[in-house]
């Protein structure tokens, strides 16, 4: 609904990764509680986790490989780069007590997975997201032994860099808690990310301040984002004069994703500068996808038909250089019956024809709660059709550019706790 704070998935606040491990050992709440009614309601209509590959591979979507944690740990992927068909990139962590998660990096090279070891290998790690333009230039971006240390590891094909993100601070925050929201390749050499800063011993994470940088090559630069708009949500760069992003005044983090409101802006950069386009009223956005140096799509909610439009429902915005196309999708709402609950579309990436693809997951009323399992939805010549591949999170997509092919990547949810990671997990879609 308007102005109602969201909770975004594709943020995945995993830098609060301690909570999640920890919260893995508690008795389950009332949230979760919740959220195992839908699960035995739901049991005659969507497979569990053990089942996704199988009714994926029945569609379009196959579940390509599955990251199985030690004994006693669990593994998330949160991000995934496809820079090639042959050349796929998906970062993610195994978490094995409170306080500790450590890298997982899996490549693609057409012909079969291989584990790549991360910079500070056997030291706590917290990674959120991977952007590369080839496999000589990979970059991995998340927060070392902490929550308030952001870093960026860089590999060139042959060795591996890394070094502390330029980030801001929060004024008078003597604990500054990062979540990395985003990243992009510009090409080889170049890399844009972006994130927010808040006050960890602040009840509701306040105040929240924005970041977003870009390396060129040689060095770091940090833009300044307005302070009214505290979180960037995504960013899609297609050449190093052709970079999207997107922005939103929610302010904020909780022990599931980054909050969003209905104060969004989307963001180009031409090169030398960013110009700024209002979106439309009570649009809430969570994801963004360039098409063009003109165009670009974003996702999140939309307003629906309700009395002064004032109700939610997911879907997606088309800008195509002068004005503003909506295209709701209240048939990912209703795969999720549940009182109060809405379908946001938190990740969004071009299908290669005109269209796009989009990770829909219903959130409670309540900020805190889990969400019920994503769904994959593809909008094209006007119409949205879905799939609900099984009880999974997914966080991140990914194209394969000038190509129809689509990458994902996510966790099973385990049914011990439900809503928190089990296996990590990389699915494709080829069309």
């Amino acid at each position: 609904m308007a102005g109602i704070k969201v909770l975004r998935r594709s943020a995945l606040a995993f830098g609060c990764a301690a909570g999640v491990a920890a919260a893995v050992a508690v008795p389950v709440s009332a949230a979760h509680q919740a959220h195992r009614e839908y699960q035995e309601r739901q049991a005659h209509q969507a497979p569990r986790a053990g089942e996704a590959s199988r009714a994926a591979a029945a569609g379009t979507w196959r579940v390509v490989i599955a990251i199985r944690p030690a004994t006693g740990a669990r593994v998330f992927m949160s991000s995934v780069s496809a820079p090639a068909a042959g050349d796929v990139w998906a970062v993610g962590g195994t978490l094995t007590a409170p306080d500790q998660s450590y890298s997982v990096l899996e490549h693609w090279n057409g012909r079969t997975w291989k584990r790549v070891p991360v910079p500070g290998a056997g030291t706590p790690f917290f990674p959120y997201q991977v952007a590369a333009s080839s496999a000589a230039d990979v970059w991995v971006f998340g927060l070392d032994h902490g929550i308030a240390s952001p870093r960026w590891a860089h590999w060139n094909g042959r060795s591996w860099t890394a070094g502390p993100l330029p980030v801001i601070k929060v004024a008078g925050d003597a604990s500054p808690a990062v979540t990395i929201t985003a990243a992009a390749s510009a090409g080889p050499g170049g890399v844009w990310v972006a994130g927010t800063v808040a006050d960890q011993d602040s009840k509701f994470g306040l105040p929240a301040q924005a970041f977003l940088a870009s390396y060129d090559g040689h060095t770091w630069r940090v833009y300044p984002v307005p302070r009214s708009m505290p979180d960037v949500v995504g960013i899609s760069a297609l050449s190093r004069t052709d970079v999207w992003a997107a922005a939103t005044g929610g302010q904020g983090t909780s022990g599931v994703g980054a909050s969003t409101s209905d104060g969004n802006v989307l963001l180009h950069w031409n090169g030398r500068s960013w110009q700024s386009i209002p979106a439309p009223k009570n649009v809430s956005i969570a994801a963004v996808a360039g098409e063009s140096v003109h165009s670009a799509w974003v996702a999140g909610s939309m307003p629906g038909k309700g009395p002064d439009h004032l109700t939610s429902v997911a879907g997606a915005g088309y800008w195509n250089g002068q004005r503003w196309t909506l295209v709701t999708d209240p048939a990912a709402d209703a795969h999720f019956p549940q009182t109060g609950y809405v379908d946001q579309l938190t990740s969004a990436v071009p299908d290669g024809r005109g269209g796009l693809w989009a990770v829909a997951e219903p959130y409670p009323p309540l900020i805190g709660s889990l969400p019920g399992p994503a769904s994959l939805w593809h909008y094209t010549k006007g119409r949205w059709t879905g799939t609900q591949p099984g009880d999974l999170d997914l966080f991140q997509l990914a194209e394969v550019p000038g190509t129809t092919s689509i990458w994902a990547a996510g966790t099973a949810v385990t049914t011990a706790a439900p809503g928190y990671p089990e296996d990590g997990l990389i699915l494709r879609y080829q069309g």
